[in-house]
């Protein structure tokens, strides 16, 4: 089933605040914005990736238009925004990726239990490696694991030397 949300931020192409669609198929998450005349773009969540999800209360405000049509009494009818937060991947140092998407609460759960159902359907897959401590913890490793995502086209190359310097600066 495909759902149109308004994407938020947290992949690595597209803009925040423009609508999406989003569906579930071939053991992963599409996120797909149509072409128009700023572009569009598709971009792609494994499943096998995906350690969290969540629809929250993001905020309760007044809109101005709700303030105009019902006057004060908008005060006590605020308008609820949830949003679908899915955490995913790492992002190179161990931290979690996190897509936010915005839409309606009912539309969101639906979208959240089809992720956890067809995570059911996934083959099971034989643990991971454990990383090397030594890999994790040095400065070398950890430039060593950033050259490897920027020469995938995970990281940009400046956003290579960026945590290069980081790192650096560390020591």
């Amino acid at each position: 089933m495909a759902y149109h949300f308004q994407y938020l931020g947290g992949l690595s192409e597209g803009q925040p605040k423009h609508y999406v669609e989003f569906s579930i198929e071939k053991g992963r998450v599409k996120v797909k914005r149509e072409r128009n005349a700023f572009g569009g773009w598709e971009q792609y969540i494994p499943l096998t990736s995906i350690n969290g999800l969540s629809v929250d209360l993001a905020d309760k405000h007044v809109t101005a238009g709700r303030l105009l049509l019902v006057g004060v009494f908008a005060f006590a009818f605020k308008k609820s925004d949830y949003v679908l937060a899915i955490s995913f991947g790492d992002d190179g140092f161990g931290s979690p990726c996190q897509a936010l998407f915005h839409g309606k609460q009912q539309d969101l759960e639906k979208a959240r239990q089809e992720i956890i159902k067809a995570r059911g359907k996934l083959p099971s897959l034989p643990p991971a490696e454990p990383a090397t401590p030594a890999a994790e913890t040095s400065p070398a490793g950890l430039i060593a694991q950033l050259a490897g995502l920027r020469d995938k086209g995970i990281i940009t190359p400046e956003e290579f030397e960026a945590k290069k310097a980081d790192i650096m600066a560390r020591l």
